[in-house]
């Protein structure tokens, strides 16, 4: 499926941060979530491939791409630099009521409004300050180099999440099916 620069849209997130994203019949977002541009910095880093406050040089099958990035509010931790610790998700009034002594109401309204068992944002943003993709650099570009090539680019860094998204669904797959013997 390839996009044009015509069907690239903008769009706010519930801080009211820019998001520039393409809709194809329904909603394919081009916008990821920032644990992809946060991956990516880590393999840069690790790699020794070229980093900078503006873009990422990513190698991979002999070929570079250029992601283009940009520091945003975490969608994560919405600007916290902290969330909810994971390991509580799917606990129930009863499993507070049955832990939690006496005290459970307290220990409960604490988890929902405080930040006592908060834990560091996993998408390791900075304080809340995270990296995200920079639409505005795409468009930048059909500004100056003409259409056909902010297409490519669009196409290109689609290509590149699309896979990268595969890749982490089909590791959790793979962890949900072993871990299924474990237990």
């Amino acid at each position: 499926m390839s996009f044009t620069i015509d069907e690239l849209a903008v769009t706010v997130d519930n801080q009211s941060n820019p998001i520039w994203y393409i809709n194809d019949s329904g909603g394919i977002w081009l916008q990821p979530e920032q644990e992809f541009v946060a991956k990516q910095i880590s393999v840069a880093k690790a790699l020794d491939w070229h980093f900078d406050d503006k873009e990422i040089h990513l190698e991979c099958d002999d070929q570079s791409l250029i992601i283009p990035i940009r520091k945003s509010m975490c969608t994560r931790c919405r600007g916290k630099g902290t969330m909810a610790n994971p390991s509580f998700n799917g606990t129930s009034i009863e499993w507070w009521q049955e832990h939690g002594g006496p005290d459970w109401k307290e220990d409960l309204d604490e988890y929902m409004n405080g930040d006592m068992y908060d834990v560091e944002c996993e998408y390791n943003c900075n304080g809340g300050i995270a990296w995200a993709m920079d639409w505005q650099r795409v468009i930048d570009r059909y500004r100056v180099y003409g259409e056909e090539s902010a297409n490519e680019w669009i196409n290109e860094l689609n290509t590149e999440i699309q896979e990268w998204l595969d890749s982490e669904a089909e590791a959790a797959a793979e962890r949900r099916y072993f871990a299924s013997f474990e237990g």
